[in-house]
Order: C-alpha cells, then structure tokens, then sequence
C-alpha cells in the first residue's frame, strides 16, 4: 500500500513538474509548395524525444512541449520531401513541402483549379518535376514533353515548334494552337489560341502539369488540353546561383538567379541568356529573359504572388526543305529564307498579380490579373510583318467546402475574362532587289486591327460518395466575339464585326478505389477550340462569317496503381475522342493559308506509364521508366476542295511514341540518365500518299555533385544527345505544296550529335 502510495506521489508531482514548467506547445501548418495547399495526414515528429501528430485537413498541427529548448521538428508525406526545421515553445511553424520524383499518388494536383491529390483526379494529369526538366541541357522543352504519352512536341528550332496532344493541333502549320497553357494562372494562350510555352526558361520552372484531352471544366477553349506551368520555388533560404552550359554548333547557355526566402515572403529573381549559332543556315539564336516572382503571406489566411516576365528573343528562319535537301544536305535552309535571311524578333512582357484568401475555414477565394505587351517584326520572303498585342483580363474564383451525408463536398465557381488587341501590317519585301543585303521593307501591303475578348463562366462539384467513390462534374460557359478593323488607307474597307454561337462544355468523371494503391476512373467530357486570326479571315481579309470552332466530346477509362510497397507505380488510359468542323488550313499561296471547316476527325488511343525504384534504400537509386503511346487518329468524315480523304490517318501524328529511360543516383553525388525514344512514321499529307520515317533517339547525361558546409555547392554534368546520330524529321509542315515548279517543302531536319557540358554554383547564406 505504501509503495503505490509513493508511486502516485511521484507520477503526480511529475505531472505538475510538466504541465508548470514545460506544458507549452508549438503549432503550425503543412503546406504543398508548388501550389500552397494544406497537406492533411502529414506526419509531424520531434527528433529530440519522438513526440509525434498527424496534420488535420487543414494542414494544422499542434506539438506538447517535454523540455525547455528549441527541438527539431521533421515533418513527412507520402510524395513529397521530408523537411526539418528548430522551433521553441510557442512558435508557429510553416513548412513547405517539394514534390519528391517517386510515389507521386498523393501528390497534390489543381487540374480542375482545386487541389486533390493526383490519386483522386478522375483523368490523367502528367506531372514534369525539377528533375525531369536537368535532364538536358535545358534550352527546349521537347525532349521532356516527349516523354508524356500522348503528348508530341514537334520542334524545327529552338522558337518553332508545336505541341499537340492526342493528335489536336497538328495540322496548325508553324507554331501551337488548340492547347492552352497558364504560368503561375497568367495565360500564355493568346486571344487567337496560340501558345508559346518555350518562352519560359526552364530554370524557371518548379513543375509542369499536363491535362490531356478536354478534361478540364474550369479553363474554357483548349481542345486538346491544358498546360500548367509552376514557378521555381526557393528551398526556404537564401541562395545565389549561377550556371553556365556550352554546347555544339555555338550552343551558349548562362542562368544567374537569387532566391530570398524567409518564413512569410519568398523572392526570386531570374536572367537568363540562350545563343546559339545553329546547325542549318539562317539558323541564328539569341533569347535573353528577366523573371521575377515572388509570393507573401502577411497571414496564415492569405497569399500574395506577383509575376514579371521579360523576353528579348531575335531568331533567324531556315524554314522547312524538300526531300532532296533532307536527305542530301539538312543543313541548308530553304532557299528564300536564305536570300531574305527571314527572322522573327520580338519584346515581351507580362506582368501578373494573384491574391488568396481564406475567408473562413471553409470558403476559399483566388482572384488573378495580368497585362500583356508584344512588339514584333517578322521579315519573311513574301511580305515583312509587324506585329504588336496588348492583352489583359482576370480570373477569379471561389471554392467552398462541407459536408452532405458526413462526406467531403467541394463546390467551384468562378469566370475568366480575356481581352487583346492585335495590330498588324504587312509591307512588300524587296530582298530580291538588293541581292546579299536581306529583308527590305517596300511599300505597305495591308494594316489591321483585330479585338478579340471572350469570358468563360465555370462550376463545379467534387464529392467524396463513399470511401472508395468520388464524383466529379462541371460546366463551362465560353463566349468569343471578335472585331476586324481595317487601317488600310484604300477604297475597301474590310472591317467588321463577328460573335461565335455561346458554347456550353460540360464535363462529368468519377473514381473508385478498389483497395489501398489501386484505384480506377472514367470521364467524359466536351471541350472546343475557336479558329485563329489567319482562320477567321478571307483571302481578300474581309471576315470570314462562316468559320465555327472545332469542338469535340471524350470519352476516357483508365487505371492507376501501386505494386510491390509502392516501388512499381502504373499507369493505363484508353480514350475516345469525337471532333467535328475541323479546322483545316487551306494553302492559297506560298506560306498563306484561309481556314475552312472540313469535317470530322476519330482520336482513339493507349496511353501506358511505368515508373519503378528498382534499387532503393541503399547508396544508390535505380528508377526505370517506360511511356508509350499508341494512337489510332483518322479523318471520319473529311471532304476538302473536293477529295473526300475519309478513311485516311490523320495528317502529323506519329502511329507511335515509346519512350524508356533510366535514373540513377547516388550518395556520393554522382548521378547517370539516359532516354531511348522511339517515334513512329507521320502522315505528311490528306491523301496518306507520303510518310516521314520513323527514328530513333538515345540521349545520354552524366554528371557530379558536392555540397560543402551545407552553404557551397557545385554541379559538373556532360552529355550527348541524338548518340546514333540519326538523320530524322524533328518537325514537319504538313500538306506541303511546291509553287513555281519546286518541290514541296516537308521537313524540319533534326539536331545530329551534339555535345554539352554545364557547370552550376550555388551558395546558401
């Protein structure tokens, strides 16, 4: 009796000791990094004396005190990278967490504009990390975008290139049209649906995620997909860095950066400057660019990010060439670009604001902004053209959430009003009259204005039926209206002024997890794509009243899957997809074009990715991949000038991509990847009468890296891309017609071998 007398004393007055000495806490918040969102059942542990909690829905954590002092505090979540930080009693504490480059399941993802774990996307959404963006050398987004299934990223040159996904936009003759994309939500789709994401510097570039197919009810027109860009995110201190990358055929590439972070504020500021002499003739490259960003939260209820974009780019244009010239000497240029030594050359600017508020603990609100400025001069061989755009609009958005039935409801709604104005004017061009000195500008040919502004309204639902079940739907409304006005001092004028039909995109996807990493989903939604400037007017320049968007439904069932402890990740998507008024782009004279709707096209395919840590928990990591596409694209019902092409491949898609590529690092630093893909040959014409061969690629990149004193780091890396040294089509302009007796022009020849070599210092203060 007296010994548990004793005991009782003695846990009692320990109890007291602890809660008057000791019984203070330290609380704080998890956070995603890439987009700011809680991050629930985060695991939170002290390392001095292992007390440990889990994160609520709200990314909120509370820790009990045991001792005086500061304790290390680790927190940890399945696909992002632990982190640790020193806290006292009484701090509140934000982490944010970087995606990890495995298990990417419980990543969080805003494909739809609210933030769900990929696991629980009723869709595919690929993600690029950091990583995957090193691989290279960095001067084109191409080889990563390859890597996408489904996606394939044609590229002449370093500024001409065109992205097209599950085979949407590949008839756009030169650049990407039909695919919209966002960087930090400033849009970098033009009013007239052209897209340049290989404006952004990929060291700017946390992560990217690609939505395929129509399957996003929140952003409006964009047939084939969406494209996210997300803005380098600094690692919670104080760097600079500076990186430096030279290469073959003058391949020069510099990127100095500073990153101030602090625990309410984060800085970053970017140059960077890109020159290449080229491989081909009139093959030039020089791009400089100035980012800054930054992002600040005055409280845990709000964050404020701000956007400033600068681009300089001069870029000469050997344009494509016949198959002679491509087999014989890939090199050259096509022979008027040469003799006009055809550029394009423009400023750029954007600037963008986005404010976040929690206005309670279940209302969210996301209000963005943004300007745009674009000068522009283009000698070409036919006529020279100067260009200038203003755009600006806002997005605003508001997310609510409950509960109906004890399970998780979120409601979205929001719009997005767009609105630019493009000048251009065209003026003759007399190289021919002063042989060896280049483009000269004559006499004006035409001088327009076009404003095009649209609005897109959006709603939608998310909900959590079950446990296993999940709901997605929601709808778009879009309406475009355009003006011509016509500056051209002459007795016709063209102006006008045109408003496309009010299109309704509905969309509707669910999930079911069969059990713990296994889970499997299907949707079916509608999406549409309005036509570009060139489309929407005659040959005359008069409007063209008759053209109307593409538009199109998809239907998609696919799985998602963790094997063995999560070390083999899986992938499998089937899909459908039905568009009708295709867009074809007529030729009516060299490199002119008038947009007709023609018919109907049949996008059917399979999509598989595989990911595997084959060697893990030990000095070093192994991490195989595979993604492969197979795609079945043919016209359905497809009548143009009168040949009825119904029946035949779709006109610049590969019949196949496969990709395999291995990663391995290690802890002493070193670190090997290399990629071996596989492309299939393109239907270079409507008739099918002519193919581009299929290729091989294999690149290589090694390299080595050293931290000292947790402040100094180097990185030393060497590659080799296109090791076979393959003679193949990187690009090609489809329906090619030769005028004046020449041969049609097919071909954008691909780099041969070509080295680099990098070095990258980084000092954290």
């Amino acid at each position: 009796m007296k010994y548990f007398l004793i005991t009782d004393i003695i846990l009692l007055m320990q109890w007291f000791f602890y809660s008057c000495s000791f019984g203070q806490t330290i609380s704080g918040q998890v956070l995603d990094a890439t987009h700011n969102e809680p991050l629930p059942n985060a695991s939170v542990i002290t390392l001095d004396d292992n007390t440990c909690t889990i994160t609520d829905e709200k990314g909120y954590f509370t820790l009990q005190m045991l001792h005086n002092g500061s304790v290390t505090i680790q927190i940890s979540h399945l696909g992002y990278i632990s982190e640790k930080k020193h806290a006292r009693a009484g701090d509140f504490v934000k982490f944010t967490l970087k995606t990890s480059e495995t298990n990417l399941r419980e990543v969080i993802v805003k494909s739809s504009q609210v933030a769900e774990a990929y696991s629980e996307v009723p869709g595919v959404v690929n993600l690029i990390t950091r990583k995957q963006l090193r691989q290279n050398n960095e001067a084109s987004p191409a080889p990563v975008f390859n890597q996408i299934p489904g996606v394939y990223m044609h590229s002449g040159s370093l500024n001409t290139n065109r992205i097209t996904i599950r085979g949407v936009g590949a008839r756009t003759p030169y650049g990407t049209n039909k695919v919209r994309a966002y960087y930090d939500d400033i849009p970098l789709t033009s009013g007239e649906g052209e897209t340049t994401v290989e404006d952004i510097d990929l060291a700017a570039i946390q992560r990217i995620e690609v939505i395929k197919g129509p399957s996003s009810s929140v952003y409006g027109s964009g047939l084939g997909g969406t494209i996210n860009l997300t803005s380098l995110q600094a690692d919670n201190k104080n760097t600079l860095s500076s990186k430096s990358t030279i290469g073959s055929y003058g391949f020069f590439r510099t990127n100095s950066r500073a990153e101030l972070a602090g625990e309410h504020n984060q800085l970053n500021l970017m140059y960077s400057t890109t020159h290449t002499d080229g491989y081909r003739q009139n093959s030039e490259y020089d791009r400089r660019s100035f980012i800054f960003t930054s992002k600040s939260s005055p409280n845990p209820h709000t964050m404020i990010s701000v956007l400033g974009l600068y681009t300089h780019l001069k870029a000469y244009i050997p344009s494509s060439i016949n198959e002679e010239t491509f087999k014989t000497s890939p090199s050259s240029a096509a022979i008027n670009w040469y003799q006009a030594q055809g550029y394009e050359m423009y400023n750029k600017a954007n600037v963008g604001i986005s404010y976040h508020s929690d206005i309670t603990s279940n209302l969210k609100s996301t209000t963005s902004t943004f300007l745009t400025f674009r000068n522009a001069d283009e000698p070409r061989p036919f006529n020279i053209l100067k260009e200038s755009t203003v755009a600006t609009g806002l997005r605003s958005k508001l997310m609510w959430d409950t509960k109906v039935l004890q399970r998780e409801m979120t409601w979205s709604a929001g719009f997005e009003y767009f609105s630019d104005w493009y000048q251009w004017s065209t003026y003759e061009n007399q190289y021919k009259q002063y042989p060896g000195t280049g483009s000269r500008p004559g006499s004006i040919l035409s001088d327009n204005k076009e404003h095009r502004y649209y609005y897109n309204l959006f709603a939608q639902l998310d909900w959590t039926i079950t446990q296993k079940l999940s709901l997605q739907t929601g709808i778009n409304n879009n309406k475009t209206t355009y003006e011509l006005i016509d500056l051209y001092a002459d007795s016709l004028d063209q102006s006008g002024k045109y408003s496309f039909n009010t299109t309704w995109s509905p969309r509707v996807g669910i999930v079911y997890h069969i059990k713990n990493g296994h889970s499997i989903y299907t949707s079916v939604s509608h999406g549409f794509s309005p036509p570009s400037v060139a489309e929407t007017l005659t040959p005359e320049g008069s409007i063209n009243t008759n053209i109307q968007p593409e538009s199109g439904w998809n239907y998609e069932i696919g799985s998602k899957d963790s094997w063995l402890n999560d070390r083999l990740y899986t992938e499998l998507s089937v899909y459908r997809m039905n568009i009708k008024n295709l867009l074809v782009a007529q030729r009516t004279g060299p490199d002119t074009y008038v947009g007709v709707n023609a018919g109907k096209t049949l996008h059917q395919g399979l999509e598989i990715l595989i990911h595997m840590d084959l060697v893990k928990n030990s000095p070093w990591t192994v991490r195989p991949f595979l993604s492969a596409t197979l795609m079945d694209y043919r016209f359905d019902d497809f009548i143009s000038e009168e040949i009825d092409y119904s029946g035949n491949d779709l006109t610049g898609v590969p019949s196949h991509v496969f990709n395999f590529g291995i990663d391995v690092d290690s802890e002493i630093g070193l670190y090997i990847y290399g990629n071996y893909q596989s492309t299939g040959d393109i239907p270079l014409n409507d008739a099918n009468s002519l193919y581009s061969n299929s290729y091989s690629l294999i690149n290589l990149k090694t390299g080595y890296k050293r931290r000292f004193q947790e402040s100094f780091q180097f990185d030393i890396s060497m590659g080799v891309n296109n090791l076979l040294d393959e003679n193949y089509a990187s690009m090609v302009l489809v329906n090619a017609v030769g005028f004046g007796g020449s041969a049609p022009r097919y071909y954008y020849p691909g780099l041969p071998r070509n080295y680099y070599i990098a070095l990258e210092l980084s000092y954290n203060f």
